[in-house]
């Protein structure tokens, strides 16, 4: 597990803040060998900022928790959801 509090918000922060804090993050897993299967990008506003940058820098497969939207919305009711999340969502 891997938490980054130094950031937070990052809804405050730009997509080239975020990118590059990302990058950091994966080299820092990389680099303690903690052999994970996955990444997971538990943010909404990270995952629409930087998902696609952060996948191409490792072989680890990275995934975001916005594709989960997705289904929300198709398996809804009433074509409703609530998302909370940052301007940058």
């Amino acid at each position: 597990y891997v938490m980054d509090n130094a950031l937070l918000p990052y809804g405050l922060q730009s997509e080239q803040t975020i990118r590059s804090r990302l990058a950091s993050l994966v080299k820092y897993i990389e680099a303690q060998e903690l052999n994970v299967d996955i990444i997971v990008i538990a943010c909404n506003t990270a995952s629409t900022s930087a998902l696609a940058a952060t996948r191409h820098l490792t072989t680890i497969p990275v995934v975001g928790v916005v594709p989960a939207i997705k289904p929300a919305v198709r398996f809804s009711c009433t074509n409703h959801i609530a998302l909370l999340a940052t301007p940058a969502t």
